[in-house]
């Protein structure tokens, strides 16, 4: 992976989402990931606040800072922290 690379995980589940960004948030290459309504979601997006409530986690907040883009509806932005 790129280090700009923008992670589409609009259509995967929540576990497998979960276990690309435990492999990856640590390279520090993830910096954005689309987390729109995908084909599991029943009515609205699961993985926005589920991947969101993740990455706060006390496991990543010493790594990696997450905020909704605000220009882009259903994408996070990651932001390393050195």
């Amino acid at each position: 992976m790129r280090p700009q690379t923008v992670v589409d995980f609009h259509k995967c589940t929540l576990a497998t989402a979960k276990v690309f960004l435990m492999k990856y948030i640590k390279e520090k290459v993830v910096r954005q990931v689309n987390v729109s309504k995908g084909n599991y979601s029943i009515n609205e997006s699961v993985l926005k606040e589920e991947i969101t409530m993740f990455l706060k986690s006390t496991e990543y907040t010493a790594l990696v800072s997450v905020i909704e883009d605000t220009k882009k509806n259903g994408f996070l932005n990651l932001t390393y922290i050195e």
